[in-house]
């Protein structure tokens, strides 16, 4: 009977150690092992551990604390983007968030259009407009393979030669 109580015991002790679910918090909120579910089986692939920020509205996503990587699929949480969830600077905003010189300066390159700091909105067609108007400029950002996979970085995004200062209108 003692040797049955220490195998349940070692295997309770293994079952706990793989159930383990790996923490992944999009706009500062710990997901829940359903949400990740969730978003694991409408992407199609595991995502990783991590922190990331999402805009749910045009499906653009990233590092916290850093520019885009890429866009995915949109709503797939419901947890709205943080302001400062890019650590940008610009004065331009998309869909709420600030971005930084390098994104907003990427945002200018690929709508051929100069950005006056300002609110934007983005949606998952990659068209951009400002805040209230119906206007549209198209910007296309890259889409993401792999989505909430931090292994990925926005080197890919952004080359090491963008203008640090931006010449926004």
């Amino acid at each position: 009977m003692n040797i049955f109580k220490r195998a349940f015991f070692i295997f309770f002790c293994l079952l706990s150690f793989y159930s383990v679910s790996k923490e992944v918090v999009i706009n500062q909120q710990v997901l829940s092992a359903e949400q990740i579910e969730h978003i694991e089986m409408k992407l199609g692939y595991d995502i990783q551990a991590g922190h990331y920020w999402y805009d749910a509205e045009s499906g653009l996503w990233g590092l916290a604390n850093q520019a885009a990587i890429g866009q995915t699929q949109k709503g797939l949480v419901n947890n709205k983007v943080l302001t400062n969830a890019s650590n940008g600077h610009s004065g331009v905003f998309i869909n709420g968030r600030e971005l930084c010189q390098q994104e907003a300066y990427f945002c200018q390159q690929h709508s051929k259009h100069k950005l006056a700091k300002g609110h934007y909105w983005l949606n998952e067609a990659g068209h951009l407009g400002l805040a209230n108007k119906t206007t549209e400029l198209v910007l296309h950002y890259p889409k993401s393979t792999r989505a909430f996979c931090h292994r990925q970085t926005n080197k890919q995004v952004y080359s090491s030669n963008t203008k640090a200062d931006l010449m926004l209108s």
